[in-house]
């Protein structure tokens, strides 16, 4: 086995070791998770790598985890062949992820199969299948990343099934999907519109949906057509997406639309872009580099056989989502059979190269800042797809800071956690305070809780001169629910510059007492260097999962504040 086919058993022996195979149980087949006390109705998209790793071994337990799979998939089946998401929820539309995986098992790995098994899997796409046709369509009430899926599932059950409806139905989907990309390479639809428009000029945009759901279901609509200009486009697209993957392989989405579900490695429930980089990676062969930092970080996150949400969420004792393991499996079982193995050529990413270089994404108001060690993001992102207001970093926050030396410093997510997909999401344990990580300025006035990262209406310049960018922001206070304080019109001014060090200047329009200046640190990546005072204490946050000191300074004058990676 290669260390990728290592990492795939790892995950689906600790998949079967949280199976239920109590006969009295009525979720039997189920897999328990420990992170939610849940059973995840989307289990059966564990199907793919576990008759991977049957094929691979010839363990007879990975095949009796699929049949326990499958009875547990006829219990949340509803009568018109849809798939409840779980027990307790009418949502259907993920039965497109089932299928997708059935479809991969019965192509790549029937031949290793009972005939039995293989029949009742075809029965259960062709169910699937209809339920789909029937209902994910044009117009259907979802984000893109559900057309996308459509486009797949669609596509792969009409070459399968010799079905020229279910054809036309990919095709349609597909083209839909493939115009609601910018010129940037980015695709807007993770919100409502999909093709909305803020007054800034951002689009709904989720970069870790888009990398790790999306793009590959897409990749798998024009390989089932066999539409190579297609595939060759996406090459093109994803090419220019891999300037939100950081050098160990995390991705950058730290002002997303969905970032509620963000993981560093990606996203909580998708499979995963490690296939879409080995499919594409014929076409633009960089991808193969950008397949195995993926991984990279995925074997990062792991312990004890399962699929953290992020780095720290071992140290600091948070369960893993067994969510995030068969998912990702899936995708990981995917890559394997598309080619992905030790000895690939190497390649070099975007964020590789030492330069200074600012890029502005005016679809998502972000500037994508280098210079030596240092990468960064400042945005502007006022996209809101959250009931009650905006959650994530916008107001010209420095909404991420790595130094190529020790990794993420900066890593900012939503600004509370908010539990926007409950049967998807875990709540935070422990003795740790669960704050959020995004760098911000704050006060509290009637207790309602006003913050300078979440202004629409921020003024963002950034600039490159010689070796040195700065970005100067001037920024209003505003609440989750986009409301201003009585101190109407206060606003603050940040300046971020960027040399060998990273400098943060903060000032205040005018004094007034309570507010705080809010810099967290991911642990161990960096020192702060200032003449202020402050507080300090430890805290994480689920949403991208790290730990982080957590500097609080009282803005009494002016602060300015240095901050250098650690040696």
């Amino acid at each position: 086995m290669n260390r990728y086919e290592i990492l795939l058993k790892n995950w689906c022996d600790s998949i079967v070791s949280h199976q239920l195979t109590d006969d009295r149980l009525p979720q039997r087949g189920g897999l328990l998770c420990d992170a939610c006390t849940a059973i995840h109705g989307r289990a059966d998209n564990a199907v793919f790598p576990l008759a991977y790793v049957y094929k691979m071994t010839g363990d007879k337990k990975y095949l009796d985890a699929i049949y326990l799979l499958l009875d547990f998939r006829a219990g949340v089946t509803a009568p018109d062949g849809g798939i409840y998401n779980d027990g307790n929820n009418a949502w259907k539309a993920t039965t497109t992820f089932s299928i997708i995986g059935f479809y991969k098992t019965l192509v790549n790995l029937s031949d290793a199969l009972p005939d039995e098994l293989v029949k009742r899997l075809e029965s259960a796409l062709q169910s699937g299948a209809e339920w789909i046709y029937k209902n994910v369509v044009p117009g259907f009430f979802a984000n893109i990343n559900y057309y996308a899926a459509s486009a797949a599932s669609m596509g792969m059950c009409g070459r399968y099934f010799k079905n020229e409806n279910y054809i036309a139905l990919s095709k349609t989907m597909l083209s839909y999907c493939m115009e609601h990309f910018t010129e940037n390479g980015i695709l807007m639809g993770e919100g409502h519109p999909h093709g909305d428009t803020t007054r800034r000029g951002c689009r709904p945009v989720d970069i870790g949906y888009d990398i790790e759901e999306s793009i590959p279901c897409l990749a798998d609509a024009a390989e089932a057509l066999g539409d190579t200009d297609t595939l060759k486009r996406l090459a093109e697209l994803t090419l220019k997406f891999t300037d939100f993957i950081l050098p160990d392989g995390g991705i950058d989405n730290t002002f997303g639309s969905r970032n509620n579900k963000w993981t560093y490695f990606g996203s909580r429930t998708s499979d995963g872009a490690v296939a879409a980089f080995v499919m594409l990676a014929k076409y633009k062969p960089t991808l193969y580099e950008a397949a195995k930092r993926t991984v990279e970080q995925y074997e990062k996150c792991t312990a004890d056989g399962l699929l953290y949400g992020g780095p720290h969420y071992k140290l600091l004792g948070q369960k893993p989502c067994i969510h995030h393991t068969f998912c990702h499996a899936a995708g990981l079982a995917d890559a394997l059979c598309g080619g992905l193995k030790e000895g690939l050529p190497a390649g070099t990413l975007p964020c590789d190269t030492v330069e200074t270089k600012v890029k502005h994404y005016p679809e998502i108001d972000t500037y994508k800042i280098k210079r030596g060690n240092w990468l960064a993001s400042v945005t502007g992102y006022d996209f809101s797809n959250f009931r009650g207001g905006a959650n994530h970093s916008s107001g010209g926050t420095l909404s991420m800071l790595y130094n190529r030396a020790t990794g993420p410093v900066v890593m900012g997510s939503t600004l509370d956690y908010r539990l926007a997909e409950p049967l998807n999401m875990q709540l935070p344990m422990g003795g740790t305070r669960h704050s959020s990580l995004i760098m911000r300025l704050e006060y509290v006035e009637d207790d309602v809780r006003y913050v300078t990262c979440l202004d629409p209406d921020s003024v963002i310049n950034v600039k490159a001169s010689g070796d040195t960018v700065a970005a100067d922001v001037t920024a209003h206070f505003v609440s989750l629910s986009g409301k201003s304080p009585k101190e109407q019109g206060l606003a603050a001014h940040l300046k971020y510059t960027f040399g060998d060090d990273v400098t943060i200047n903060v000032s205040l329009e005018r004094n007034v007492s309570g507010i705080e200046f809010i810099l967290p640190i991911v642990t161990g990546s960096a020192d702060v260097v200032t003449d202020a005072d402050y507080k300090k204490e430890e805290i994480y946050y689920l949403s991208g999962g790290f730990a982080a000191d957590e500097y609080r300074f009282e803005c009494r004058g002016d602060i300015s504040v240095t901050i250098k990676a650690k040696a």
